[in-house]
């Protein structure tokens, strides 16, 4: 995955990328789901989501509003952040693995898994309540209500796409769930959060850990705070086992297609399932992976 930060590809590290006990090779890069972007809160009934909800916006909104505060100073955010996290992957992987679940089990299951993210956000809300200047609170709160109308017309979008009846619910639960957690994100950084998380997959099992972010000359790298250690310059290696490494080329002002065609001819071969990802075997039968990422004429390799 790439994104644009102050100019610079910004590359995500995943501990999943590499392997270290035989596990079979994927994409070194895995989807960052703690970028935010736009979002806000609202209960999406199980039993008929696709309802018209406009009546419960400012009802939502005003029992957020007189809900009791959270203490900030015994509100642990990372940690939080870190619980919903955990939890919602347990009911996720519950709702993906379980074959004997109805339609009805499934609907619920989704509603759970957003009402995770729903608590999360109510204790920021009330934390921000009482932390932010009354100006501040209340232009964050015409954010809020705006958000809350752009969430609830995509849940209703989504519903309605599935042509409604029992499925319609699970889409549409789903739908707010993750527009609900990347909000979350977005108000824990009002409230001075600066933390990164990974999230990835390992075993079927969703994985969230605390990340760092690594400042290169035209990218950032955000990398497991806990997995990985820098043994050189834009070099890694896996605290786990310290063969298995990781390092940045940065091909800067060259081609993308043209450093593929280097590498090509070098004994890479392309794999299938990414066009601009290549490996190759060594003597010692030892795979080594090349990923490669271009934005404004900017090319950066992860080898790996």
């Amino acid at each position: 995955m790439k994104r644009k930060i102050n100019g610079k590809l910004a590359l995500i590290v995943a501990t999943a990328m590499l392997c270290v006990s035989g596990c079979g090779m994927e994409s070194p890069i895995q989807e960052d789901n703690v970028a935010v972007s736009e979002n806000l809160p609202e209960m999406v009934k199980a039993e008929d989501s696709t309802e018209d909800t406009s009546s419960i916006q400012e009802q939502e909104m005003e029992a957020e509003l007189t809900e009791n505060s959270v203490n900030q100073v015994e509100y642990d955010i990372q940690q939080s952040l870190e619980n919903a996290e955990m939890e919602a992957a347990v009911l996720q992987k519950k709702l993906m693995e379980n074959p004997t679940l109805t339609q009805a089990d499934m609907n619920t299951l989704s509603m759970e898994i957003y009402q995770v993210w729903d608590g999360v956000l109510n204790d920021l809300w009330n934390i921000l309540k009482s932390t932010l200047d009354e100006e501040t609170m209340n232009k964050l709160l015409q954010e809020q209500r705006a958000w809350i109308a752009e969430k609830e017309a995509e849940v209703k979008e989504a519903g309605e796409e599935v042509g409604g009846g029992s499925l319609a619910p699970l889409v549409a639960n789903q739908i707010a769930a993750k527009l609900t957690r990347l909000r979350v994100y977005e108000l824990a950084s009002y409230l001075g959060f600066e933390g990164t998380l990974i999230t990835f997959q390992v075993e079927g099992m969703e994985e969230v850990v605390p990340a760092t972010i690594f400042e290169g000359l035209h990218y950032t790298l955000t990398i497991p705070t806990e997995s990985w250690e820098m043994i050189a310059s834009e070099c890694w290696a896996a605290e786990a086992n310290g063969e298995v490494q990781f390092w940045v080329t940065d091909y800067a002002g060259e081609d993308v297609d043209d450093v593929l065609q280097k590498l090509l001819d070098g004994g890479y071969e392309k794999v299938e399932f990414d066009p601009y990802m290549v490996s190759r075997e060594d003597e010692e039968r030892i795979l080594h992976y090349v990923k490669l990422f271009s934005e404004n004429e900017e090319t950066i390799g992860i080898f790996y």
